[in-house]
């Protein structure tokens, strides 16, 4: 079955946007072989990741996320069945932007869906 699994947590404090450049890059080959799609949102100091996979996968790739020391404070805010992938460009976009700053915060206290900050970041996306 392929789910969504939408999850936001805190940057370590000596994370440098490289070293999140560096992150991505290998994620990207990892997806790739694990048919993982999706995008990692960065607004200093928070991060907010769509991951789009079978449920099996996702179960691995949540377990190594959960281990990383270079984020703290996760918080998995969807993890649900879907049908169709929205990041199927990317096996896993990076998109650095204090436009969606609002939209974090909004998502966070549950006045902003899930679907909604997606909508957002592929606007955002798209404009790479």
């Amino acid at each position: 079955m392929l789910e969504r699994l939408v999850y936001v947590s805190t940057a370590a404090p000596d994370l440098t946007l490289p070293i999140v450049r560096r992150i991505v890059a290998r994620a990207q080959i990892r997806n790739r072989q694990l048919d993982v799609t999706g995008m990692l949102l960065y607004v200093h100091p928070e991060f907010v990741q769509v991951l789009e996979a079978r449920s099996e996968v996702l179960d691995e790739v949540v377990a190594h996320i959960a281990e990383d020391p270079r984020h703290r404070d996760i918080r998995i805010i969807e993890r649900k069945a879907i049908t169709a992938r929205r990041f199927d460009r990317w096996n896993m976009g990076l998109l650095v932007t204090v436009a969606l700053a609002q939209a974090v915060q909004a998502l966070k206290a549950g006045e902003l869906s899930v679907d909604g900050l997606i909508d957002a970041m592929l606007v955002d996306a798209d404009l790479l």
